[in-house]
């Protein structure tokens, strides 16, 4: 008979509850145990359907012995315990209170922190480590939940991401672009109007340096306050993003995704002048109306479109874009 397959043994010691049966062994002293014990637990992991089943087995004890292991001087048992993290549903809030009860957020900072620093073993380990703490600052950046995303802005993670944008492999771009997408959709109600503060008055009023306004957002942005993607220097690398070339359609997806963020409501012909403007500026997006896959194509038809509205970059990329986009309405 055939050797089984990775599926058939993972959906065997599933049905023989190895999960429950490893859990404990994240905890023991002997090193070659807990690694090869948590590094069995993320294989498990990666089975589809089960998100919901595995992430009922954490409690808080087994997440703290996790988030330990995210300190460990073993890169292999920091990318299996931060692999496992990864894969808990971030909608479950239960998790993401026991992950803020183990501080779980400290060590994943550091892990980017390193990473940009080329302070691994071995560059695969720093991809892998990238790409998973990226992912897992989704479950504490929800747009629903702005303080919980000040948490982590304060914490400077935002910079982190920006240089993961540079540096990382196309996955750990795109978890980083995600991230940051999810802070920028509420930087338009966190803006703070020019002269908004009303402890200024009468002589000192004039000491005081005026308010630099940001060219998006009509008002004063920052990075830790108001999550700005302009302000922390990201639209360039998103747009570069968009100039390589990428195997996995879901990195040109989320930088488009990211950049959009920024064309919202009134404030939507501002943005433009920022992405026109950086490096690169709308000619990769253009470019991708022929080489993009449908859903980028039609991200990348979003932006143009706004674009288009500004008669200047009408003229300088409407007729590069004219037969795409006429290929695209045929098709």
């Amino acid at each position: 008979s055939p050797p089984p397959t990775a599926t058939l043994v993972r959906t065997k010691m599933r049905e023989a509850n190895a999960y429950q049966l490893l859990l404990p062994f994240c905890e023991v002293k002997d090193v070659e145990i807990r690694a090869n014990a948590v590094k069995l637990l993320y294989k498990l992991s990666e089975e589809e359907g089960i998100k919901d089943e595995f992430s009922e087995l954490f409690g808080q004890t087994y997440i703290c012995a996790l988030v330990k292991l995210l300190s460990s001087e073993r890169d292999d048992e920091k990318v299996a315990a931060a692999g496992v993290i990864s894969k808990l549903p971030e909608n479950d809030s239960r998790l993401t209170e026991l992950l803020c009860n183990a501080d779980a957020l400290t060590p994943f900072l550091n892990i980017l922190q390193r990473g940009t620093e080329s302070s691994f073993t071995s560059r695969r380990s720093r991809s892998q480590l990238l790409e998973m703490a990226s992912r897992a600052l989704m479950r504490f950046t929800l747009p629903s939940n702005i303080g919980l995303q000040h948490l982590v802005a304060q914490k400077n993670a935002i910079p982190l991401l920006v240089r993961v944008l540079a540096i990382g492999s196309p996955l750990a771009k795109k978890e980083a672009a995600l991230v940051l997408s999810r802070f920028s959709e509420n930087t338009a109600k966190l803006t703070s109007p020019i002269g908004n503060d009303n402890t200024r008055c009468g002589c000192f009023s004039l000491l005081r340096k005026p308010e630099a306004m940001c060219r998006v957002h009509t008002g004063v942005c920052s990075v830790k306050g108001s999550f700005c993607l302009v302000e922390a220097g990201a639209v360039g690398p998103l747009i570069r993003m968009l100039d390589e070339e990428m195997e996995i359609d879901e990195v040109h997806e989320a930088s488009l995704g990211a950049l959009s963020t920024l064309l919202k409501d009134e404030t939507w012909e501002k943005g433009i002048e920022v992405i026109a403007k950086a490096d690169g500026g709308l000619r990769p997006i253009v470019k991708l109306l022929c080489d993009g896959s449908p859903s980028v194509k039609e991200r990348a038809i979003w932006i143009l479109e706004h674009s288009f509205r500004i008669e200047k970059y009408r003229i300088e990329f409407g007729v590069e874009a004219q037969m795409p986009l006429i290929d695209l309405t045929q098709n």
